[in-house]
């Protein structure tokens, strides 16, 4: 789940209610993609898994992914 809130309660919910991790805003590149990655290995490779597990459309997922252009 990615959120602009830092409160502890709203993290203690929203990984009972099945998040797979939890970022606020603003997050590092580094651990964004961090947790992209844990959760494809957790789900396998299923990237509508993952980005629903994460709170993140599948483009987003997509595009966060992708190698920053040189």
């Amino acid at each position: 789940m990615l959120t602009g809130q830092k409160e502890i309660d709203l993290a203690v919910e929203a990984m009972k209610a099945g998040a797979y991790d939890f970022l606020t805003k603003p997050v590092e590149k580094e651990r964004l993609q961090a947790a992209i990655q844990n959760a494809l290995t957790y789900f396998h490779g299923n990237m509508t898994q993952a980005a629903t597990a994460l709170g993140l459309a599948k483009s987003t997922l997509y595009r966060k992914l992708r190698p920053a252009a040189s």
